[in-house]
């Protein structure tokens, strides 16, 4: 079974699996008891907050542990309200649920969206409108890169003019780390991500904090975490954690940019075997592992099906939000909503190699033709040489 789904999650690599097993078996004691063993777990567990900080760049102070890049953005969004009770909120219009859904509770009536597809100038224009207004945003939400359609915003242009205008960022780092260059994340005031989109397990993720701002408060307790994360942190997975980024760091531009090529050649490719095809998001920056496009044709869930009885699985948009109808993110790219529900997403990883790839836009054309004979009217398949 070939696994294209990597947006929504990809498995533990070797090197994490090594160390998780590792620190089960020997670090596994509660890093906050008071014996001498616990408090070897608790030196370690610093020595991989640091670890993370140097390979993020950041401040080790400003790095917590958390369970992933959901409770990460409610802790902020809360936090933020909490300070700001009358407060608005500026966020794009690409964000995953776990923001919009918090901004929608936190924050309901008093949030301005912008458009991140659109030039730097015209976020800059709009911030500046907000902060001119009377009600001068407390923060501003924007996502580094989507989940559904792969778009990468620039994000480092937003960290900038949120400096010099004196707004606090946040910017949710869940498809960025692991896939793209890690410089300049020491300049956003907060973001978060999630370890299991680049290697590490379930369950683990960071937050990076600014307090020039405002203080924040998570979730309740034995004030783990200097208060902000109260819970018994899982030293396994943060093991784990710090083996998985190590390897997920070591990529470089060139690299990338091949990566990026051959994505281009494989749309090329299946606007070839497929015509009629919609490319969701053509034309915009993207990440190199992700293409979102709608066959001509079809029920989604048949596609998806049918691709997993040939040993593909593929993904439809956000695993986060399964069951739901419609995606606020389509929507916002003013993407048809015939055309939207059709929308399959592919995502890999750095381990597919050339075959894989071919070997998927083969099954996508023999799944077409299946699926087109079902059909009153053959779309027309053409081979690829």
């Amino acid at each position: 079974m070939l696994y294209f789904d990597a947006n929504a999650t990809v498995p533990m690599n070797h090197a994490a699996k090594v160390a998780w097993k590792e620190a089960q078996e020997t670090a596994w004691t509660n890093p906050s008891s008071p014996t001498r063993t616990s408090a070897k777990v608790r030196a370690r567990l610093e020595d991989a907050r640091q670890h993370i900080a140097d390979i993020l760049g950041i401040d080790p102070s400003g790095l917590v542990f958390c369970s992933g890049a959901t409770e990460a953005a409610n802790t902020i969004i809360g936090s933020c309200a909490r300070q700001n009770p009358k407060g608005h909120v500026l966020c794009s219009t690409m964000e995953h649920a776990c923001v919009r859904e918090s901004l929608k509770l936190h924050f309901e009536g008093r949030v301005t969206f912008f458009n991140p597809t659109l030039p730097v100038a015209a976020f800059e224009k709009t911030l500046l409108n907000a902060k001119s207004s009377g009600a001068p945003p407390c923060l501003v939400a924007a996502i580094a890169a989507n989940n559904e359609t792969g778009t990468i915003h620039p994000w480092r242009d937003y960290a900038e003019i949120c400096r010099q205008q004196g707004i606090p960022l946040f910017s949710d780092m869940a498809q960025w780390i692991g896939k793209m260059p890690l410089d300049g994340l020491a300049n956003v005031d907060f973001f978060c991500c999630s370890g299991h989109k680049f290697g590490a397990s379930k369950g683990i993720g960071i937050l990076k904090i600014s307090r020039r701002y405002w203080s924040l408060t998570g979730q309740r307790g034995g004030g783990q975490e200097n208060g902000i994360r109260s819970g018994t942190e899982d030293f396994p997975a943060i093991h784990a954690l710090v083996s998985a980024l190590e390897s997920a760091a070591r990529f470089d531009a060139s690299a990338i940019n091949q990566l990026q090529a051959r994505k281009q050649e494989w749309i090329r490719e299946l606007n070839l075997i497929m015509p009629g095809v919609s490319i969701i998001a053509e034309g915009l920056p993207g990440l190199w592992n992700t293409v979102a496009f709608a066959p001509p044709f079809g029920d989604r869930t048949d596609w998806i099906l049918e691709l997993e009885k040939r040993g593909f699985l593929i993904g439809s948009g956000s695993a986060c939000s399964s069951g739901r109808t419609g995606s606020p993110i389509l929507d916002a790219l003013g993407i048809d909503p015939s055309i939207a529900s059709r929308t399959l997403r592919i995502s890999g990883t750095r381990d597919h190699s050339q075959e894989d790839w071919q070997s998927l836009l083969e099954a996508l054309q023999n799944t077409a033709a299946s699926l087109g004979q079902k059909r009153s009217g053959i779309t027309e398949i053409i081979d690829i040489d």
